[in-house]
């Protein structure tokens, strides 16, 4: 399994995942993370991080303001003021992009 089929399957588990330096924080709902997903964070990590990071960086190139809160961050969308998380605030930025 390569980092973006990971990183959007445990998303759709209800995973959050965010970088730290070279540190991978995972926040997931008990029982969601299963031995062989737990394997794959291993042998995925420094390429999970990169995916992360260019996410981040993608969202401020377009305007998004990042936050901290509660230690995660969240995204200030800068056309309504609304706060996503990273995972919906480049959600928004996919569908705004295909409906061009």
């Amino acid at each position: 399994m390569n980092a973006r089929t990971l990183l959007s399957t445990l998303r759709d588990l209800g995973v959050s995942l965010a970088a730290d330096g070279h540190r991978l924080h995972v926040d997931a709902p008990a029982g969601s993370i299963t031995d062989q997903m737990r394997a794959a964070l291993v042998e995925n990590k420094s390429s999970l991080l990169e995916l992360l990071e260019w996410e981040r960086r993608k969202l401020e190139v377009v305007g998004f303001k990042p936050k901290e809160r509660c230690g995660k961050f969240i995204w200030q969308r800068p056309d309504n003021g609304f706060w996503y998380s990273q995972h919906m605030a480049m959600h928004l930025q996919d569908l705004e992009r295909t409906s061009l």
